[in-house]
């Protein structure tokens, strides 16, 4: 059964690793699920179901390949520790288009909160029904 870390053990374990933008191919569907490997080792990311959710490397990677798609430099750490801290207390809810996994992790290394996949599949969707007509 699933049970989250909480989210006070973000600031009670060394901090010493890579503080990045990760990414696995998706569960089920077609694209990538990112999320925020963080000094600690974990990994905290939004999905669908659950929310915000802290967990380990391994459980993130659900037996795949995890891909560093963005490493913050260490002096911004402190920074993005603070960003990630509002972004726990707004806990906002997974929006497939306002709020999704991958503008919550741009979000959380300090990068502007887009989603390039949203944005390539409004796109496909907007073509095919031009050509459909």
């Amino acid at each position: 059964m699933y049970q989250p870390t909480p989210f006070g053990m973000l600031l009670n374990r060394p901090m010493s690793g890579k503080f990045a933008r990760i990414s696995r191919p998706k569960l089920h569907g077609f694209g990538s699920h990112e999320g925020v490997l963080l000094p600690s080792g974990l990994v905290v990311h939004l999905t669908q179901d659950r929310g915000i959710c802290l967990v380990s490397l391994a459980e993130f990677a659900q037996g795949h390949k995890i891909t560093i798609l963005f490493e913050l430099p260490a002096e911004f750490h402190a920074s993005a520790m603070r960003r990630l801290s509002a972004l726990l207390q707004e806990n906002k809810p997974y929006d497939l288009v306002l709020n999704n996994c991958e503008m919550f992790a741009r979000q959380a290394v300090l990068q502007k909160p887009e989603s390039p996949q949203v944005l390539f599949w409004l796109i496909f969707t907007a073509v095919g029904l031009l050509i459909a007509r």
